[in-house]
């Protein structure tokens, strides 16, 4: 049987998130991660190097709860979120969270970072719904 995009997306996703899932947490630092809200990826974003943000921190995700309606940013990277990096597999799982967001719930785990606040996304869980 031939395989159809649609069959080889679900099955990179789920490569994806078994990656993420299976372990792949990113470096703590001396203090528990703390749970974050579940709700929604609303806003995925990536600071390039041009970018004046990007010393501060390399990208962000928002999450919405569904429930309020709140908004919480969690960030990773540069001197916001230090030692908190992703890499490019994760990302394409928090952009496939975004594109997929009325069906796929994100619960981020997170420290908190420099500035008043800040929270810098250590991992994350993905669910259905």
């Amino acid at each position: 049987m031939k395989a159809t995009p649609r069959s080889r997306r679900s099955r990179s996703l789920l490569a994806a998130l078994m990656f993420v899932v299976g372990g792949l947490a990113l470096p703590q630092t001396a203090t528990a991660d703390d749970e974050g809200v579940s709700g929604r990826v609303t806003r995925l974003r990536i600071n390039t190097p041009g970018s004046e943000q990007h010393p501060s921190f390399l990208g962000a995700i928002t999450i919405k709860q569904p429930s309020s309606g709140d908004m919480y940013e969690y960030r990773w990277g540069g001197s916001s979120c230090p030692g908190q990096k992703l890499t490019e597999a994760q990302i394409d799982v928090l952009l496939t969270a975004f594109v997929q967001r009325n069906r796929t719930l994100v619960t981020p785990r997170y420290t908190m970072g420099e500035g008043v606040s800040t929270r810098c996304l250590v991992a994350f869980e993905l669910a259905a719904g």
